[in-house]
């Protein structure tokens, strides 16, 4: 058990250093989350309903730049580079296929839906707690792997969701939208 638990952890910090010049992603879609939560609770005072939208195509839109941005900087780099002969370390070697990654992947990603669905809990209040609890499995899962700090703020999220499913079930979007929103800016400042 603790040697899978130390190649866990050793695959996660590999995925962390090969994923470092995305994690401004975090920072731009955590912001878009909390201003949609802010603007959709704004728009019944007034505020028109296509800022939220509005929000949500300027996060596309940075984030276009900042993917170009960085795949710019990577040719230049990989350019100026000389070509190098890459050796496969057995032990790093991931255990499933890329395919099998990408079924169970989507598998994950499915079953909070099929779960929602199967309980008749499929209204728009309940889209911000699949994303949520998505997150919060994000956040469980790097907490393992990489920092405990991502498991209190997994265990924050997730005591979040239900007390918001339970008590307050109507503020969802705008609650768990600034609060995720925030903790996934959060997530970006732990990654650092």
């Amino acid at each position: 058990m603790a040697h899978s638990l130390l190649t866990y952890q050793q695959a996660t910090r590999l995925y962390l250093e090969k994923a470092e010049p995305y994690l401004p992603l975090l920072t731009i879609w955590g912001i878009q989350w909390a201003l949609a939560a802010i603007m959709s609770q704004l728009f019944l005072s007034g505020v028109p309903a296509w800022t939220v939208d509005t929000s949500f195509y300027l996060a596309i839109a940075a984030s276009v730049v900042y993917l170009t941005f960085v795949g710019l900087r990577k040719r230049k780099s990989s350019a100026q580079q000389q070509p190098k002969i890459q050796t496969v370390n057995v032990n790093q070697a991931t255990t499933f296929s890329p395919i099998t990654q990408t079924v169970l992947l989507t598998a994950l990603l499915l079953l909070p839906a099929v779960l929602l669905i199967l309980f008749h809990w499929n209204g728009l209040l309940f889209v911000d707690l699949y994303r949520a609890s998505l997150l919060t499995v994000l956040y469980l899962l790097l907490g393992t792997g990489f920092n405990r700090w991502f498991l209190y703020l997994g265990l924050w999220l997730l005591l979040l969701i239900s007390m918001t499913a339970v008590l307050y079930l109507g503020f969802a979007p705008f609650i768990l939208g600034l609060m995720g929103g925030s903790s996934l800016i959060v997530c970006r400042i732990l990654l650092k």
